[in-house]
């Protein structure tokens, strides 16, 4: 829920988190690379918040006509309903209906919210005794940068190891 959002029945709306805003901003400005940075990924495990993420991921691909498609995070607006599916669209958009002027929002609302090309998710792990280790399935999908030992000193001094 805190990554994709949910349906709240008490305000009767689909409650979008800031990482949903943060996508739809990065399909708004294709040429422009979006970088997420999620800190301490592994102070919960993973896959419990990240699922549908991880998912959208392992289905990327080129359509027919070249264009970078994945499975959504969100399912298609319109199997909300019609009324909630454009109140989605307008909560995102602000627009009053911006089903009629805007190519991404039928986008949203045919096909789903998916991932856009240019976003790129990282995160930080600090691995010890209080935080979760990665399945394999997300270490699949990861590249790793592991940080040990870290020579500040010699890095400000401008000395390197390959010096």
């Amino acid at each position: 829920m805190d990554v994709v959002g949910y349906y709240s029945n008490v305000a009767k709306r689909y409650e979008f988190p800031p990482f949903i805003d943060f996508i739809v901003k990065a399909w708004q400005d294709l040429e422009t690379p979006y970088f997420l940075c999620l800190d301490e990924m592994n102070l919960a495990p993973v896959e419990q918040y990240f699922a549908e993420f991880l998912s959208a991921i392992e289905s990327r691909s080129f359509d027919a006509d070249g264009n970078y498609v994945t499975d959504p995070i969100i399912k298609p607006f319109k199997k909300f309903g019609e009324k909630e599916g454009k109140a989605m669209l307008k909560q995102l958009f602000g627009e009053a209906d911006p089903i009629d002027k805007n190519p991404l929002a039928v986008q949203f609302y045919e096909k789903g919210l998916t991932l856009p090309k240019n976003l790129l998710v990282m995160g930080t792990v600090n691995m010890d005794e209080t935080t979760f280790s990665f399945s394999r399935k997300v270490l699949d999908r990861a590249m790793s940068v592991v940080m040990n030992e870290v020579d500040y000193e010699g890095f400000f001094n401008g000395d390197t190891e390959n010096d």
